[in-house]
């Protein structure tokens, strides 16, 4: 981020214009220095910079802690502190105003750089966060449909506005009882009470399901509902909790109505998501569950939309909103192992691989569905290829998703071809395609995550998740990956491992 505007706050003005030309050589532009706490606080309500480089001893009323939190609170701007020494108890005020790192004096470039590109993208990060959690809170609660969450116990942890409606509880008053306290249903023909269905959906992991039912309020109201009960699960797959999902059947034909909008909703949530996972693995993991959550009452609602409708559109309207749930359930797994990639978390196996067999065995099951889609899949795979150390499992998934980048897009009754030599030093795997081909100024973006290609026909990848992924994955077993393309001459991608990472 070498065009970032960083403010030096620095009572020394020799120190003071070091600073600034150290910054300058680094390609960060200097809107402001101030020589106290005071005129920080001021210049950084006029020049708004991107970080605030702070000097923790300065002359005057106000000192850097101070002017720190000041500058924090009121203009949500990083601050870095730059201190030669400082004593315990100033030291303990200034880790209460959350800074975004510590530089000591005196200190090298390569020091300076570091911290600053780190506490820019910690508080781009971190913001981006904050802003998508609260529009996915915000989605929950304005939903059509009720919503009750609870731990494995049944304890209620999450209603919605409509459920308070239905049920005449208010969220805050909910959390912590049972949920059968909180929502009572009888069947309309048996007047049976409705067992407690987090039980079984905990029990047996199963959506369960139950129509003609009458809800009755706190304060006595019956309401004709369905519901559906689904468990929630985390990125390992273990149950952390139940969502129930109820709807007042009064209004089933404007929920159809409203089926559009829900589509149109469910696809900018499709956009926050792909944004929303990020490097730090923590904010990571716990909004995961956050993420997952709202899609299982967008799924179980379009399933059972689809299974009730009958008629054209709106029937395929439930489908399609019931694939691109998935889809973007998908998504978010693939963004869960970037981020686990990305800090050194994702964890791969480093068992012996016959790679011509495994080759092999991929062409046996991608051939005939690829001929049966009116494509041929060509092999020139060395008999001999030597033993890698690596993950099997990834190792597949990094080729099946080349195949199938290569696969949208060949023209019709084209050829792809699977390439695998050894080298002196490499093991290459490649798949070559014909095709419209890339722009070398669009080659340089492929691998990005969350950046779009233009260069050929239906994208590589909607948002570069896939070919950012098998990047990752290559990269974390010793390997590099590449593409090679020219317009109009077709495409190849590939990617190399070591022969030290090999055996």
């Amino acid at each position: 981020m070498s065009d970032a505007r960083i403010m030096v706050v620095e009572d020394e003005a020799i120190v003071a214009e070091e600073i600034r030309s150290r910054l300058t050589y680094l390609k960060y532009g200097v809107p402001a220095v101030a020589a106290s706490g005071e005129e920080a606080v001021k210049l950084a309500e006029e020049t708004f910079p991107d970080l605030v480089l702070m000097d923790i001893r300065l002359k005057g009323d106000m000192d850097g802690v101070n002017a720190a939190e000041e500058i924090r609170s009121r203009f949500n701007i990083p601050v870095v502190y730059l201190t030669a020494y400082a004593d315990d108890e100033t030291l303990q005020r200034a880790k209460l105003t959350e800074p975004y790192g510590y530089i000591l004096k005196p200190f090298k470039e390569k020091d300076l750089r570091t911290n600053i590109e780190i506490a820019l993208h910690k508080h781009s990060v971190e913001t981006q966060l904050k802003e998508n959690a609260l529009r996915l809170a915000t989605t929950l609660k304005s939903m059509d449909d009720a919503v009750i969450t609870t731990d494995t116990n049944g304890i209620v942890i999450f209603m919605n506005p409509l459920a308070e409606t239905l049920t005449g509880w208010k969220c805050k008053r909910a959390l912590g009882e049972e949920l059968m306290t909180t929502f009572t249903a009888e069947d309309e023909q048996t007047y049976e009470i409705i067992p407690d269905p987090t039980v079984k959906v905990v029990r047996e992991g199963i959506v369960v399901s139950q129509g003609n039912c009458v809800l009755i309020s706190k304060d006595g109201v019956e309401t004709p509902i369905d519901f559906s009960a689904a468990p929630i699960k985390d990125d390992a797959g273990n149950i952390t909790g139940v969502v129930l999902v109820f709807r007042d059947v009064a209004e089933r034909k404007w929920i159809e109505e409203k089926l559009q909008g829900l589509y149109k909703e469910q696809s900018n949530l499709h956009h926050q998501l792909e944004i929303e996972m990020r490097k730090t693995i923590d904010f990571t993991r716990t909004l995961a569950d956050e993420l997952k959550s709202p899609l299982t009452p967008v799924l179980m609602s379009s399933q059972v939309l689809a299974s009730e409708l009958k008629q054209e559109p709106l029937l395929s309207l439930a489908k399609n909103i019931s694939r691109n749930a998935t889809n973007l359930n998908d998504r978010i797994d693939d963004l869960l192992d970037l981020a686990r990639g990305e800090v050194g978390a994702l964890e791969l196996g480093r068992d012996l691989i016959d790679l011509s067999q495994l080759l092999d065995i991929i062409v046996d099951n991608v051939a005939p569905p690829a001929l049966a889609r009116g494509y041929t899949l060509d092999s020139e795979i060395a008999p001999s290829l030597p033993m890698v150390r690596g993950d099997e499992l990834r190792l597949r998934q990094i080729m099946l998703n080349l195949l199938e980048n290569a696969f949208r897009l060949t023209p019709e009754g084209g050829i792809v071809a699977l390439k695998a030599w050894e080298t002196g030093t490499d093991v290459i795997v490649e798949v070559q395609y014909a095709g419209p081909g890339i722009a070398k100024e669009e080659q340089r973006r492929l691998f990005s995550p969350y950046a779009r290609s233009k260069g050929e026909k239906n994208h590589i990848s909607e948002l570069g998740l896939g070919l950012a992924l098998c990047k990752m994955l290559v990269e974390l077993q010793g390997g590099r990956i590449w593409a090679k393309s020219e317009p109009r001459n077709g495409s190849a991608f590939g990617f190399s491992l070591p022969l030290g990472a090999i055996s």
